[in-house]
């Protein structure tokens, strides 16, 4: 399980509750500085940052802290955390939840962030899960699926054919060589793949001209397995996203 930090106000009435979510939805770890006795003598900027270096990822919950006339800011300390954790953790690793009417001074600085509410938070978990999943934080072992899920070339050029059944293989090798910077070789391989677990339907179309026919292409389609597994990969997903949820509503005492 990874370790995230977690940069918070102290004290916050919902933190434990948020607590329980990222344990026992998210599967990662949240650090708490308050929960850790070692390193007291450490001021506590100083104190924070020995406890980031322990962690694979950072959290910044930017909430309704501190009032100055009608605008909400976040404390200064999680503010000053957010300038540490740039030395420490990639962008890829910090992570931002910022709560609604909340305004950040430089929040034009700060990577994509998860909007929330606490009294509706699911859509900002939702949120939460894929960005940390992003950023390879979330160990979904804990997770059940009916299949395991396929590599994301097999998945898109699956979903690919299936939107336009009658692909052209240079359509397809052009739509791949965009999205994963790879070369026909590497599209060549991955339709032998496709082939041998009999996925593909070939045929043929012919491109007339103005002098009569041009030039005959190979066109692509999915067949009933082709289609069955990319039924059960959404079904899969369906159901993950649903078990999510569940575990979500339990965690935030909505549901027993």
């Amino acid at each position: 399980m990874k370790k995230l930090f977690l940069s918070h106000k102290d004290k916050h009435p919902k933190l434990r509750e948020f607590e329980s979510v990222l344990r026992e939805l998210m599967h990662v770890d949240p650090v708490l500085v308050e929960d850790h006795p070692e390193k007291r003598e450490l001021t506590p900027p100083k104190r924070a940052e020995y406890f980031m270096k322990q962690c694979d990822g950072i959290l910044f919950l930017l909430t309704k802290d501190t009032q100055s006339g009608n605008k909400w800011h976040p404390s200064n300390s999680v503010s000053m955390e957010i300038t540490t954790a740039e030395q420490l953790f990639p962008k890829t690793r910090r992570f931002y939840m910022l709560e609604l009417e909340v305004t950040f001074p430089t929040m034009a600085e700060l990577p994509t962030y998860t909007s929330f509410s606490w009294n509706e938070m699911m859509p900002a978990l939702v949120d939460l899960h894929k960005t940390l999943s992003a950023g390879k934080l979330i160990d979904n072992s804990g997770l059940r699926t009916e299949i395991d899920k396929p590599s994301t070339d097999l998945l898109f050029l699956v979903e690919a054919i299936a939107n336009n059944p009658q692909s052209s293989i240079e359509e397809l090798s052009v739509l791949y060589r965009q999205k994963f910077n790879g070369d026909f070789a590497d599209f060549s391989v991955l339709i032998n793949r496709m082939k041998s677990l009999e996925m593909l339907n070939e045929g043929s179309k012919v491109i007339h001209g103005d002098y009569g026919v041009l030039r005959k292409i190979t066109v692509l389609s999915l067949s009933s397995s082709g289609l069955q597994f990319l039924g059960e990969y959404r079904d899969a997903e369906r159901s993950r996203k649903a078990e999510i949820t569940t575990k979500g509503l339990k965690a935030l005492g909505l549901i027993k």
